[in-house]
C-alpha cells in the first residue's frame, strides 16, 4: 500500500479512512497517520492479516528504546485504547463528566499497573483516548492490572446510578512496531488497536450485557505471548473467548480475544459465536 493513509474517528465511534487526495467528512478527527510505503499486512507481531485464516502469532520481544543514531527509528510498543459504550446517547453534561472520568480512571489504571502517566502518550478522541506506553512497559502486569483496575473503579462508581448514568468502557490492546508522525503514530499496531475496539462483534456483546461495566479485546499476539502463559496470577486466560475479526471494507482481519468482566465464558461465547479458527483452543 502506498502514500499516506489516515483513519478518522467520529464521535460514535466509527471510523473512516482514505489516501492523500482525498476529501475527508467535515468534523471528524484525524487520529493516526502511517507514513507511505509500509505494508499494512502482516509483520512479526502484527494483528493484521491478509488471505482467509487467523494471523499468526510470534514470541514476544524486548523493545529498546533507541538511541541517538537511531531517531525517528520505530519502537515496539504496546498501545491500549479506551471508549465509552453509548456515548453518543448521553446528555451533554454526562459527556463532559464521562470524559473526565474516563481520563481519571485510565491514569490510575496505569499507576496501578507501575505505569507513570505522564511516561504515556495519550491521544484523546472526545469519547475514547488512545495510549502509547513506553518501551520498556511490563507488559504482562498491564495486561493483567489496567482491566481490572477499570472494572472495580466503574463497578464502584456505577453501583447505585441510574442505568442511563452508568459510565461502561471497552478496552483493547495491540502491540508493534511504529513511530511518532505530525498527527499521530505511524504504523500498524495503533491502527489495529482502533479496529478491535470497533468490531461489531465486540461493541454488540457490550451492548447486549448491560451488566459488563469493562470489556477488554486483546490481538492473538499479545493474549498467547502474555497472558496464556500465565506469566501472573492474575491474567485470567480461561476468561477470554476467542473472535475472528474481520473488517473487510478496510482490509483488516485479525485472530483476537474477548474477555467481558461479569460475564461467564459461556455467555460471551453465545454472543460473540464460534471463532471458527479451530487451534485456538
Amino acid at each position: 500500500m502506498t502514500g499516506q493513509y489516515y483513519e478518522r474517528e467520529t464521535g460514535g465511534g466509527h471510523t473512516s479512512s482514505g489516501r492523500n487526495g482525498e476529501k475527508a467528512t467535515s468534523g471528524d478527527q484525524v487520529n493516526i497517520q502511517v507514513s507511505g510505503g509500509q505494508n499494512q499486512f502482516g509483520g512479526r507481531g502484527s494483528v493484521f492479516h491478509q488471505g482467509g485464516g487467523p494471523a499468526v502469532s510470534q514470541a514476544p520481544s524486548t523493545a529498546q528504546r533507541p538511541g541517538p543514531e537511531m531517531e525517528g527509528a520505530p519502537i515496539s510498543a504496546l498501545y491500549a485504547f479506551g471508549d465509552i459504550v453509548g456515548y453518543s446517547k448521553l446528555n451533554a453534561r454526562l459527556q463532559e463528566e464521562s470524559q473526565d472520568r474516563l481520563t481519571r480512571v485510565l491514569d490510575r489504571s496505569l499507576a496501578e499497573a507501575g505505569v507513570r502517566p505522564e511516561m504515556v502518550t495519550p491521544q484523546d478522541q472526545g469519547d475514547a483516548r488512545l495510549l502509547s506506553f513506553p518501551a520498556d512497559t511490563d507488559v504482562a502486569r498491564v495486561l493483567a492490572v489496567m482491566p481490572h483496575y477499570v472494572n472495580s473503579e466503574l463497578l464502584a462508581r456505577n453501583e447505585d446510578l441510574a442505568p442511563h448514568a452508568r459510565m461502561r468502557i471497552r478496552l483493547s490492546f495491540t502491540m508493534g512496531p511504529a513511530r511518532p508522525g505530525k498527527t499521530g503514530h505511524a504504523g500498524e499496531a495503533p491502527i489495529a488497536v482502533v479496529r478491535l475496539v470497533n468490531f461489531t462483534g465486540f461493541r454488540s456483546a457490550m451492548t447486549t450485557a448491560t451488566q459488563s461495566n469493562c470489556g477488554v479485546i486483546m490481538d492473538d499476539y499479545l493474549y498467547r505471548g502474555y497472558v496464556l502463559q500465565d506469566f501472573r496470577p492474575d491474567m485470567n486466560a480461561g476468561e477470554y473467548v476467542p473472535v475472528q475479526v474481520s473488517i473487510p471494507e478496510k482490509g483488516f482481519a485479525a485472530a483476537a480475544w474477548i474477555r467481558l468482566f461479569g460475564c461467564s465464558k459461556q455467555q460471551v461465547e453465545s454472543m460473540v459465536g464460534p471463532a471458527d479458527w479451530g487451534w485456538a483452543q
